[in-house]
């Protein structure tokens, strides 16, 4: 049986790890936002209300990677 402290600590880890996942899935929705309005003729003044700049940047960079490697894996089942 696991003791109380063993418990919460166990528990906080698990509700860090929730935040975490929620804040990378609200920062795509915001940048998924900021990317309709700049199709849509937003002025690029408007993308001041992004709080954290590099890690939008950063979460760009991963989700062209994931694409890219997506297609790289599509274009080598096409080539079999």
């Amino acid at each position: 049986m696991m003791d109380q402290e063993a418990f919460l600590s166990t528990n906080v880890s698990k509700l860090n790890q929730q935040l975490e996942k929620q804040r990378r899935k609200n920062l795509g929705l915001e940048l998924e936002l900021m990317m309709a309005g700049c199709t849509e003729g937003m002025d690029l003044h408007d993308l001041k209300h992004i709080k954290n700049p590099s890690e939008s940047i950063q979460f760009l960079e991963e989700m062209m990677a994931s694409v890219t490697s997506e297609i790289e894996h599509a274009e080598n089942e096409n080539n079999a």
